[in-house]
């Protein structure tokens, strides 16, 4: 991704968020199948960079959503353009049905 700290799955983290922003920690572990060790490691990571933030849940002042920052939203936008130009490179020689076949293989093997 063009930063040696950036993983896929930390991409898909700040994905994730972008998408659903307010998402509560014990959500996106759940989605990511993480756990809630691992989700705090990943949620620090973004939220050092300026990425993240956390805020307390107005309908429950115990739990925090989390939201990206403008920041992160541009870092999404980003380090989305890169994983579109590698995976456009990765999928160059495949036909349009190769294609197709294999997004259906990673969905069937996405836990």
């Amino acid at each position: 991704m063009g930063d040696s700290g950036i993983t896929p799955l930390r991409f898909s983290i700040l994905e994730v968020i972008g998408r659903n922003p307010g998402l509560q920690q014990m959500q996106l572990a759940s989605a990511l199948a993480l756990s809630r060790p691992a989700t705090t490691l990943e949620l620090d990571f973004w939220e050092n960079r300026g990425c993240i933030e956390r805020r307390t849940l107005p309908e429950d002042r115990r739990s925090f959503g989390v939201y990206p920052t403008s920041l992160g939203v541009s870092e999404l936008e980003r380090l989305g353009a890169i994983f579109r130009r590698v995976e456009a490179i990765f999928t160059s020689q495949l036909t349009e049905a190769e294609g197709i076949e294999l997004r259906r293989l990673l969905k069937k093997i996405h836990l």
